[in-house]
């Protein structure tokens, strides 16, 4: 039998609250959640055999997957050692333009040169990659660019591979929510009889029994990376950080130049912006495999841009503001 456009609506709204579990299960400290929601992004979003299934459902429908804005893409330069970007991001935000979930995956989320070779993922290659290399089965060797991209470092308290996937996953779920919500008003036009569902305001968030019915955290408290690159003993940096901001913080942890930095924002009196040295330091986690030299310094070049994590949301059509009403899916 032929898998119809109402068996695609179920199993999407499934595959949605495995997702929103997994998010929740990461804030929750579940350091190996990550591995979990890289199987369900791989059915949801990447190419291949049986995937894509947030774009499927929508055509199926005749569903315009709603957009929002991302980071600049991965970018590149000589003695590139990594690069990362093309995260999901507020429109005003968003200087890598406007897309769906669709046409995120042809994006380069990291390029990473594990030898003399530059590799480069985009965010299909990305997610099948990590799905297969962690979550799936055990091969015979380490994958290189992957088994390195997870030792970047980490931001706004996840590892960066985590923190990268997890904004994924979170554009992912509002996307899934989208067309799940428009194809129910397909199906069964009575679902929503007492609301106004042309309401581009109207926040409805659809699961199975069971499942969360609320979307995932914002976690801007240590502000929200959008890219980096670093090429050798420089490096640059975009990170957007709240308003309200007003006491210096530790955004994160990076490897720059084989050395760990750690990336503060002070904004009373510190450096927010701007290039400056910062001198480098032996690495705690392999202090035999790095050069060292006395005295010498790194170039980090960062940028700070300003957001509201009160307003915060992904700026997709309907869903622009936060939800006053949750109307569960009735099993």
């Amino acid at each position: 039998m032929k898998i119809g456009r109402f068996h695609l609506a179920g199993y999407l709204m499934s595959g949605a609250a495995r997702l929103r579990d997994h998010i929740e299960r990461i804030d929750d400290g579940a350091a190996y959640a990550v591995d979990d929601l890289a199987l369900v992004l791989r059915l949801l979003v990447s190419g291949g055999r049986g995937g894509e299934l947030i774009a499927r459902t929508a055509n199926s429908y005749g569903i315009q997957l709603p957009k929002f804005g991302i980071s600049a893409e991965a970018g590149t330069a000589p003695e590139l050692v990594w690069a990362a970007g093309a995260l999901p991001t507020t429109e005003a935000l968003g200087t890598g333009g406007l897309v769906d979930i669709s046409q995120l995956r042809f994006k380069t989320a990291i390029r990473i040169q594990p030898g003399s070779k530059q590799v480069d993922l985009t965010w299909d290659k990305f997610i099948r990659d990590y799905a297969n290399y962690w979550g799936t089965h055990v091969g015979d060797s380490i994958r290189d660019d992957v088994h390195l991209a997870d030792r970047i470092g980490t931001v706004a308290g996840l590892p960066l591979t985590t923190y990268m996937l997890r904004e994924t996953a979170v554009a992912a779920w509002y996307s899934a929510q989208y067309v799940v919500r428009n194809a129910i008003v397909q199906d069964n036009p009575q679902f929503f009889a007492d609301v106004d569902i042309a309401d581009e305001d109207l926040k409805v968030w659809i699961s199975p029994p069971g499942g969360l019915n609320e979307p995932p955290k914002t976690r801007g408290e240590l502000g929200k990376f959008q890219s980096g690159t670093n090429a050798g003993s420089t490096a640059s940096l975009v990170w957007a950080v709240e308003d309200s901001l007003t006491e210096g913080r530790t955004l994160g942890e990076l490897f720059i130049g084989g050395m760990p930095y750690q990336i503060k924002l002070a904004p009373e009196g510190g450096t927010t912006q701007g290039a400056y040295d910062v001198p480098r330091q032996r690495s705690p986690i392999h202090p035999n495999r790095v050069s060292f030299s006395k005295g010498k310094t790194v170039s980090i070049s960062p940028q700070f841009l300003q957001w509201d994590s009160g307003d915060y949301m992904l700026g997709m059509s309907g869903f622009t503001k936060k939800p006053d009403m949750i109307y569960p899916a009735e099993s």
